[in-house]
């Protein structure tokens, strides 16, 4: 693995990064776009940096999505705010859903995830979030995700 990934017209699209054996040519790759933010970062300043909001979130189910007053089924609940964090300093709690971010409609966990990592370090972003069956928006600043191992991962 580890060749491009191209489409009919011959334009990379990704870059392969596993190829299930067993799967009948079933493989996985990372997106082009990523694969582009990654090297012009690695070009400008040596390393990959990621945003951070500094919430850990979990999937907003039916259930809880009723019992929060959330409408809908999209957004991220706050499972915790890590202390000294961007969040922590706009006053993010427990049990807020988040179902906003920078003006993006947020469909589940993962893809805030997503949207928070690619967030460059330092802009300022409104977050819109349903507590206590109200909704309403706060702004923070992303910062830096911290290394998160031994290899600085």
């Amino acid at each position: 693995s580890g060749g491009p990934l191209v489409n009919l017209r011959g334009e990379v699209i990704g870059i392969n990064t596993a190829i299930v054996a067993t799967g009948q040519g079933i493989g996985f790759a990372i997106p082009v776009n990523m694969v582009k933010r990654v090297i012009s970062q690695l070009v400008e300043r040596g390393r990959v940096t990621r945003g951070w909001l500094g919430v850990s979130v979990q999937p907003l189910t039916v259930e809880l999505a009723q019992s929060l007053g959330v409408t809908g089924s999209g957004g991220a609940v706050v499972g915790r705010v890590y202390p000294s964090s961007p969040a922590a300093a706009a006053g993010l709690a427990q049990s807020d859903v988040i179902v906003g971010y920078d003006g993006t409609p947020v469909s589940d966990y993962h893809h805030l995830q997503r949207l928070v990592a690619e967030t460059d370090v330092g802009k300022r972003v409104a977050v819109d979030i349903v507590r206590k069956r109200a909704r309403q928006r706060v702004e923070l600043r992303i910062a830096e995700a911290p290394d998160t191992g031994p290899a600085g991962r």
